[in-house]
């Protein structure tokens, strides 16, 4: 029977880069956790709401977002001078912060008057009412 003889090639340099391939993959890894769970988190109820709709500020005709934390409520304020479906936007702000608020009322009043002409009721995380105020 033939016996092959197979011949380590350095077997002390093979050794270190496994282990330098592991602390690599490791590193990866611990950066990609980081980067998916870190990040700063609001630490109240007030900073919370108004980070979500904070994309509000870039939109047309909205003036001010104001948010009271207590009532729980949200009101928009805009500009009825500028064109806009501004019951479509209260709707989707209504939906965006029903992911992470449970409880809240979102109203939308124009700006000169600031009567309410919209409004949204959210409870356990769902829209329960919304359509014009009364």
């Amino acid at each position: 029977m033939l016996r092959l003889k197979s011949k380590k090639v350095n077997p002390g340099r093979s050794n270190k880069l496994v282990w330098a391939v592991a602390a690599g993959l490791a590193i990866i890894l611990a950066l990609w956790v980081i980067l998916t769970t870190g990040g700063r988190r609001p630490r109240d109820r007030r900073e919370l709401m108004r980070e979500t709709l904070d994309y509000l500020r870039t939109t047309d005709g909205i003036v001010e977002v104001q948010v009271d934390p207590a009532a729980p409520s949200v009101r928009i304020l805009y500009d009825p001078t500028f064109a806009g479906d501004f019951p479509k936007i209260a709707h989707f702000a209504a939906v965006r912060l029903a992911a992470k608020v449970p409880d809240f009322v979102l109203e939308m009043a124009a700006v000169p008057q600031q009567m309410s002409v919209y409004r949204a009721e959210v409870r356990h995380g769902r829209i329960v009412s919304e359509g014009p105020s009364r």
